[in-house]
């Protein structure tokens, strides 16, 4: 592994550890860098200079994790310069990171049994950020490459299990079981579960895209509770916010599957 260090506005470094044999990683940071931007001003919050991006094509998926209060992002694009899987995995693990590490820098291990949704909503962030990232001035070295942020955005839609989401009001529903056993253990990687997230973040994903300001907040959802039930949490989540849209914009959320 070799650490580049390349550096932010305001002057923050972060790091980024790399396979000395992979491909251009002057555009790779240039595209870390300017999807770093992007999601600051849009969950109004700033990436800490401690952040470690680690990119290793031998683990099987990516990962953020909080280790001795260090906050890493780990990234296992495909070899060569498949660009738009960065962006659709950074993004996703970034937002963890401003979900998790901004509020408690504890270890994601200790994840609540509603976790699951924050996986959903991670999986919105990685579509709403591939289309951003297709909108961006800050790229010209790949501008002709810039539409297929986008096409890899719109075909995440076609890629889903449809359900019953109702039933997740349910607390005694298969499915809900399922999510939650399935975050505990850590065992919701897989193809089957991630289909069916999938059908989820396409229901709300236009409620992020129609009010935009809902990502500042997506934070609070680090304070689901495992006493309550799952839309008690999404209601939790609406007091909780300053914002009168979001207050409306979670509403929204609520009533799919309510």
């Amino acid at each position: 592994m070799t650490y580049i260090t390349f550096t932010l506005n305001q002057n923050r470094k972060i790091y980024f550890s790399v396979q000395t044999s992979s491909p251009d990683y002057n555009t790779i940071i240039a595209i870390i860098q300017t999807n770093i931007e992007i999601m600051e001003h849009f969950f109004s919050s700033c990436v800490s200079p401690q952040l470690e991006i680690v990119e290793d094509c031998n683990l099987k998926t990516p990962s953020f994790n909080i280790i001795d209060g260090i906050p890493k992002i780990y990234l296992c694009a495909s070899e060569g310069n498949y660009w738009s899987q960065y962006v659709f995995q950074f993004s996703h693990e970034l937002c963890h990171y401003f979900i998790d590490y901004t509020n408690n820098q504890s270890s994601m291990s200790k994840r609540n049994r509603d976790s699951w949704f924050e996986e959903v909503v991670c999986e919105v962030s990685s579509r709403f950020f591939l289309i951003k990232m297709s909108e961006s001035d800050n790229l010209p070295v790949i501008n002709y490459y810039l539409p297929s942020f986008k096409e890899y955005s719109i075909d995440r839609e076609t890629d889903y299990t449809p359900f019953k989401i109702k039933l997740l009001s349910q607390e005694h529903s298969e499915v809900l079981k399922r999510f939650r056993e399935e975050i505990i253990n850590h065992s919701y990687a897989n193809s089957e579960t991630r289909s069916l997230y999938n059908h989820v973040a396409n229901l709300l994903y236009p409620i992020f895209d129609n009010n935009t300001r809902l990502w500042s907040e997506v934070n609070l959802i680090s304070k689901f509770s495992d006493s309550n039930s799952f839309i008690n949490n999404l209601k939790e989540w609406k007091s909780n916010c300053k914002i009168y849209e979001n207050k409306q914009s979670i509403d929204g959320i609520i009533s799919l599957f309510s």
